[in-house]
C-alpha cells in the first residue's frame, strides 16, 4: 500500500469518527452539542456508545456498592482466616 492511499484511509476513518453520534448505552439519548436528547435516529447514522452525565452517575454508584460488597466480603474472610490461624488451623484448615 503506498504512502498516499495510506494517507486517504486515515482520512476517511477520520472523517468517520468524526461524524459519528455519541449514543448512550443505558438510556440510548443521544448527545447533540452539550445536551442529551431522545432525537429520531436515521437508518444512516453512525453511533459511538457511552454515558449520559445522568447514566454514568447512577451506574458509577452501582458500581462503588458493588466493589464496596466485593471488598468487605474479602475482608470477612481474611478476618476469618486470621481466626483460624491464631487456633493452629493454618492453610489448609483442616485437621488430621
Amino acid at each position: 500500500m503506498s504512502g498516499q492511499s495510506r494517507l486517504l484511509k486515515q482520512e476517511k476513518i477520520s472523517f468517520k469518527v468524526k461524524n459519528m453520534r455519541c449514543m448512550c448505552c443505558v438510556c440510548q439519548r443521544i448527545q447533540e452539542k452539550r445536551a442529551w436528547r431522545y432525537v429520531p435516529v436515521k437508518d444512516e447514522e453512525q453511533f459511538t456508545h457511552g454515558y449520559c452525565p445522568e447514566c454514568f452517575q447512577q451506574v458509577m454508584r452501582e458500581l462503588q456498592a458493588l466493589v464496596g460488597l466485593k471488598y468487605s466480603k474479602a475482608s470477612q474472610r481474611s478476618k476469618g482466616k486470621q481466626t483460624q490461624t491464631k487456633r493452629g488451623l493454618s492453610q489448609g484448615g483442616a485437621c488430621a
